[in-house]
């Protein structure tokens, strides 16, 4: 798979080495560049952007499971201290006993 990756990478900077002028508006530079190289950035920024995207909302998620963690400790917690058996606890009904 990575061979095959590479293989159109190589092929898509062979084909299109013609240089290209990138200019930075408010600054009076212009940079000539090969098509490929810019094509190759944008995709490498785009890839970078995604990444924060993602652990931007990954951080959320675990800023809330760290939460919820906590919570669930302390209801453990206050339940042992009231000393009452599990199964009464999580509202399980004692067996039924035949008459």
């Amino acid at each position: 798979m990575t061979a095959l990756v590479a293989a159109v990478l190589v092929s898509f900077a062979v084909s299109n080495r013609e240089s290209v002028a990138l200019g930075f508006w408010p600054l009076p530079f212009i940079a000539l560049t090969p098509l490929y190289l810019l094509a190759f950035a944008s995709l490498l920024l785009g890839f970078a952007a995604g990444v924060c995207y993602a652990w931007i909302g990954r951080r959320r998620l675990k800023r809330e499971l760290r939460r919820r963690a906590r919570e669930i400790e302390a209801l453990k917690r206050e339940l042992a201290a009231r000393d009452v058996p599990r199964e009464e606890a999580i509202g399980v009904l004692p067996p039924v006993r035949a008459r």
